[in-house]
């Protein structure tokens, strides 16, 4: 089997030229967002063959999003969560002992890990939350106050999806989500902790300029390229005292047959195999991203992240 890397920002371009010319490939890994643009392109896996009490029961509930009425785009591979990055010498320095866990202990400490010189010049940010163009991933973090706020944004409607980020008819939930996130861009506010005169945000968090990052799992190595004497930690994106269910925001990736291949029994086999118990451990090694096999979740990672 040949394997092919791609440039993510030409992916899709590539993908249909390579169809249209009859020379594209047996199988492709992709993420979860770029399922929809192509799935009328993917062979879709019908429940009769793999039934969707057994994806259940195999991979973890975000997982799903790659299943549809009527079967599966594509084999879950691993997922890329949105977590908190947290500076141990920042927390140290502002007698902090632990990173919060909840929003209401978040709100409380970010005004202790801020920094404000003659009651105007923020020179130290608690967490790089408010803005929108010097704030990596201001969607995804939106989503995930939005998800903790009950509201579904995205649901699957008769030939296609609707982008709806109202719950039950009330945009309550959505609006206070959003004036959560914007409060701490606010100088008004008791958690003013970030504007415009910073730099993006990764790389504030590199410089030691912001005590607390929202970012991916993904970019520990980035992190560390950046800033090798960076001393940072991470932990599990904070979560609502109202709601019982624990969740963040996951960029997904999975493996999927394209409906074009001339061989689809084998490329299933490779599909079943990749996304298989055994390959999981190896997929986490290479990648360094949680599995979305249940199985493979209890076991205990060598990784201390």
């Amino acid at each position: 089997m040949n394997y092919v890397e791609k440039n993510p920002a030409t992916y899709y371009g590539d993908l249909l030229e390579a169809i249209a010319t009859g020379h594209g490939p047996d199988l492709v890994i992709l993420d979860s967002s770029s399922v929809l643009p192509i799935r009328n392109k993917l062979y879709v896996l019908p429940y009769d063959t793999y039934p969707l009490r057994t994806f259940r029961d195999t991979y973890v509930e975000g997982s799903e999003i790659f299943t549809s009425s009527s079967g599966i785009y594509a084999l879950p591979l691993a997922v890329d969560p949105l977590i908190l990055f947290w500076n141990r010498d920042l927390f140290t320095d502002a007698a902090i002992a632990q990173v919060p866990k909840d929003w209401d202990t978040f709100v409380q400490m970010v005004p202790r890990l801020t920094v404000i010189q003659s009651g105007v010049d923020l020179i130290q940010g608690g967490i790089a939350f408010g803005e929108y163009n010097n704030v990596l991933h201001p969607k995804d973090i939106m989503s995930a106050l939005f998800m903790q706020s009950g509201v579904s944004i995205v649901s699957a409607e008769s030939g296609g999806y609707a982008v709806d980020i109202n719950s039950s008819g009330n945009d309550r939930f959505p609006s206070l989500a959003l004036r959560f996130y914007t409060d701490f861009s606010n100088p008004l506010k008791t958690v003013y902790s970030w504007n415009k005169t910073f730099t993006r945000s990764r790389e504030a968090f590199a410089a030691n300029k912001v005590a607390m990052y929202a970012g991916f799992t993904s970019e520990i190595p980035v992190l560390h390229d950046i800033n090798p004497n960076l001393n940072f930690d991470i932990s599990l994106w904070p979560q609502s005292t109202s709601n019982r269910n624990k969740l963040t925001y996951g960029k997904f990736y999975g493996v999927a047959v394209l409906a074009s291949t001339r061989n689809s029994t084998r490329a299933f086999q490779v599909a079943y195999a990749l996304a298989g118990s055994t390959a999981a451990s190896t997929i986490a090694q290479v990648t360094g991203l949680p599995v979305t096999r249940r199985d493979a979740l209890s076991n205990e990672p060598s990784n201390p992240f």
